[in-house]
Formats: C-alpha cells, structure tokens, sequence
C-alpha cells in the first residue's frame, strides 16, 4: 500500500503533534534559541524521519518529544493529550548503545518487562520472539561487551520494541556504524516497521537514509532550528537497497540534500514529482 493509499485508507489520524514548539536555552550572557515555531503531524503507523545539519536540534526535539526534556514555547500532543513526561506509550532508541553491562541480551530486552512486573511466560515470550526478529537468537546468553555495534543495537531496538510502544524514537541510532551493517539495520528497521505496525519518528542528518526510511520527510534548518520543508516520499512501501541506485532516488537525494544545504530553493522539491 502507497503513502497517499494509506491515508485514504484510513492511516491518517495524527499520533504526535508538535504545536509552534520553541526551545530556548537561558544563560547570564544572553538566550539561546535552539528551535524556533515547529509544526509537525506524525500519522498512525507512518515513517517519519527529521532530517538536517547538524546543530539544527534534532535530537533536543525527539528529547521533547520523549518527554526528556521541557520545551519552552508551543505544545507537543499524542493523540490529543500534552506530552507532560516520559511514557511507556513512547519508546526511545538513543545514538549510543545504552544497553545494561552486567545484563545478558535476553536480560536486557526483558528489562522494562521485568520492571512492569509482567508475567514470566509472557516475558519469555516476548524475549523469544524479538531476539527472532533481531536474529540474535545464538546470543541471548552474551553480554553486551561481546556483542558488534550493530548487534547492540539490534539489542536496544529489540529492548524497546518489547514494552509494545505506539511511538517508536530513533535518534540517528545507526550513526556509528559502518556502510554495511549501516544499511543492513537500515533493511531491519523498515522490516520491523511493517511488521509490528509501531509509528516511528528517525532523526538523520543522512539524506538518504531518510529518504530510504521514510513515508514522510520533515527538513530542518538550523540557527536556529526550524521547519524548511514537508517532503511525502513516494516510493514502494516494500524497499530493497537496490532503490538506492535507480534514477528517481538519486535525483530526490540530489534535489533534497541541496535543498537541506541551502543551494536550492524549497521549491525546487517540486521537481521530484514533475
């Protein structure tokens, strides 16, 4: 099913709104304003990824989303409710492999489970059959010292898809690691996506890792942070990284990435589709 097939089918009722937020740092020399007046929509089940240089405060706004951290202006709503605080309705999946050391990975994909007293077969269950999904299964008894980068975070991927959150955040959780394994987890993520039906909000500052992730792309500018532009991705919901290499993706990554630059007008994302 397309993007513009599944809102018409009934995907479109936002999740997570972001209502003229701001977020201003306060010093003794003077204020700093890291976002400036961002709308955004996220819609049932969509792939949304926020895309921009760095320093434009991408991360502070998953932070605000995830209820980390306060915003200083506007409102950030799910489903019609403000976002006061962090929520099991809203997993998170940071830049650094933030998995427990002392914990075995069957461990620490159990770990929020555990703490919400749920009970043991259904833990064991669910620890089943995410190190399924993740194909970790050889590894459930291995320590996260043992483990790649990639293999670790397949871990907290795992970790936080077990406790069934309606949002999952990704702050550029595949930064740190090689081309391969890179575009691998790349491959899983979109996987994981269609199969659990979990909404998923990704920042980047790789283009096209955004435009291989997501149903919708929101730019940002930086100096401070603010909405550049909206972008639908219109391309097949099934992705293999042969995409990558046809024509229709590298002229969108060509346009977007100057757009993203500030060589190229907003409006020249028109082009995409013409």
């Amino acid at each position: 099913m397309e993007y513009g097939e599944r809102i018409e089918a009934g995907f479109g009722n936002a999740v997570i709104k972001l209502d003229h937020v701001s977020k201003t740092y306060h010093s003794k020399k003077k204020d700093f304003t890291a976002l400036k007046e961002i709308n955004i929509e996220v819609l049932n089940n969509e792939f949304v990824c926020i895309v921009g240089p760095s320093g434009c405060g991408k991360s502070t706004l998953l932070r605000m989303i995830a209820g980390l951290e306060e915003i200083s202006c506007g409102e950030i709503l799910m489903k019609s409710e403000a976002i006061k605080g962090p929520g099991a309705e809203r997993g998170m999946v940071f830049q650094n492999y933030t998995l427990f050391p002392w914990l075995t990975v069957a461990q620490n994909i159990a770990f929020g489970l555990t703490l919400s007293k749920q009970p043991k077969d259904v833990i064991e269950d669910k620890v089943d059959k995410y190190l399924k999904i993740i194909d970790l299964e050889k590894f459930r008894n291995s320590y996260p010292k043992e483990l790649s980068g990639g293999m670790k975070q397949r871990v907290a991927i795992a970790r936080a898809l077990a406790n069934s959150p309606e949002v999952l955040l990704m702050d550029e959780p595949f930064g740190a690691l090689d081309p391969y394994t890179k575009a691998s987890m790349q491959l899983l993520v979109r996987q994981i996506w269609e199969d659990e039906k979990t909404t998923i909000i990704f920042i980047t500052h790789d283009i096209d890792e955004a435009i291989f992730l997501a149903d919708r792309m929101y730019i940002l500018s930086a100096n401070p942070g603010e909405v550049r532009a909206e972008v639908p991705i219109y391309l097949s919901r099934r992705r293999t990284l042969d995409l990558k290499d046809t024509q229709d993706f590298i002229r969108m990554r060509q346009i977007l990435s100057g757009v993203m630059q500030g060589n190229r007008d907003v409006g020249a994302i028109a082009e995409i589709y013409a």
